[in-house]
């Protein structure tokens, strides 16, 4: 409580607008008020959503920023806040969505990236502002991507995560988009309760009784015939 209100003390004193409706609490600099409203009404929304979704009874409150300059959103899950540019706050996109998945969703996955990664594009694209009028394309988007730079081994994108791999931008696209659609096909296949469990940390041969090799062969087969199972970018330029 009293980091809470230090914060809210400094940010009054830096000269930015704080408002609070349900479990949020925001801040800006004065921006447009329709864009304050809306951040305000879609992470108390993806709050509400999510948190049925993933059953675990989240009641805090969680503080957003909204910063007029360009910065990479971001979420911290310890502390229930999230940072966004003003740019992604007026976009479409589901950057709110996303950050408030890593919140709901809680830690890394045993330092298992993808699964953190994954879960948020799943819940991105499930609880979008549109998802009524759109369906999850997760495969869709990871088949054009990894067509563009080849099929990147889920056990190895730890480190496209990562801020610094920022130069490594095509690969950074496909791994994000891989790890959407590999936690898509999980919880299609195998249902929320044991994709919960494996994120947890337990070993996906004690949940899904085969090595995570294997169940990747599998969502590969199932997703990706076009590709035909493991292909790299030496590979795609081949008969």
């Amino acid at each position: 409580m009293k980091n809470i209100l230090a914060f809210l003390t400094a940010v009054a004193l830096a000269g930015c607008v704080v408002q609070r409706e349900g479990l949020v609490t925001l801040t800006h600099a004065g921006e447009n008020e329709y864009v304050a409203k809306n951040v305000l009404e879609r992470t108390n929304s993806a709050i509400k959503k999510m948190n049925a979704y993933w059953g675990e009874g989240f009641d805090a409150t969680v503080r957003v920023n909204i910063e007029d300059r360009k910065v990479r959103s971001s979420a911290n899950y310890s502390n229930r806040f999230i940072n966004i540019s003003l740019r992604a706050a007026e976009s479409g996109r589901p950057v709110i969505e996303h950050e408030v998945a890593h919140i709901i969703a809680g830690r890394d996955a045993s330092n298992r990236r993808f699964l953190n990664e994954g879960i948020a594009m799943y819940l991105e694209q499930k609880f979008h502002p549109d998802a009524e009028h759109r369906s999850i394309d997760l495969d869709e988007k990871a088949e054009r991507a990894m067509m563009r730079t080849g099929f990147i081994s889920l056990q190895d994108t730890n480190e496209f995560f990562l801020d610094s791999a920022e130069r490594l931008k095509a690969e950074r696209f496909t791994v994000y988009r891989e790890a959407g659609s590999f936690v898509h096909y999980l919880i299609e296949a195998h249902g929320l309760k044991q994709f919960k469990e494996v994120y947890r940390g337990f070993s996906f041969e004690s949940v899904y009784g085969i090595a995570i090799d294997e169940i990747q062969n599998k969502w590969l087969d199932a997703k990706f015939p076009k590709l035909g199972g493991r292909k790299y970018r030496t590979d795609l330029n081949k008969p």
